[in-house]
């Protein structure tokens, strides 16, 4: 039995989410991890949800004829914290008791649907006026225009 290889992630996780874990092992029969989950042989990865801080983990391959292979790995994990609440709550009860608010607010409501409507332009029709062309040819004189030989 041998391990080729033994991935993990060292990208920051955070606490309750998964990461995984991926291996490549020939000659495997059995894999078991911290001695509690008992996998087959020739599963080749593994989803693990991280709920402490510091994940250790032993994961032993178990070859034909009790060889056995342990990978032994840590890994971190993080929750973010908030610095400051959020409240969703105001100090004010109702604030239509706040003098004038609904008239100044209408107000000024009515005051932007004025710039929002279109003002209409008045176009005039352009005028066509046709010009008298002339188009004079002259006749073509070789003289006048030499090729060079």
């Amino acid at each position: 039995m041998f391990v080729i290889n033994f991935v993990y992630t060292d990208k920051l996780i955070i606490r309750g989410n998964e990461t995984e874990l991926n291996w490549k092992v020939t000659g495997c029969h059995k894999i078991t991890i911290a001695n509690k989950t008992i996998l087959p042989g020739n599963i080749k990865k593994l989803n693990i949800k991280l709920e402490k801080k510091i994940n250790y983990l032993n994961i032993n391959f178990y070859g034909i004829g009790g060889q056995k292979q342990t990978k032994k790995i840590t890994i971190e994990s993080t929750s973010p914290s908030v610095l400051s609440t959020f409240s969703f709550k105001t100090n004010l009860s109702d604030l239509s008791s706040v003098p004038l608010i609904r008239k100044n607010l209408k107000k000024t409501l009515d005051d932007s649907f004025n710039y929002q409507v279109p003002k209409k332009i008045k176009i005039n029709k352009p005028k066509i006026v046709s010009r008298k062309l002339t188009i004079n040819f002259e006749s073509l004189i070789k003289t006048n225009h030499p090729i060079n030989q």
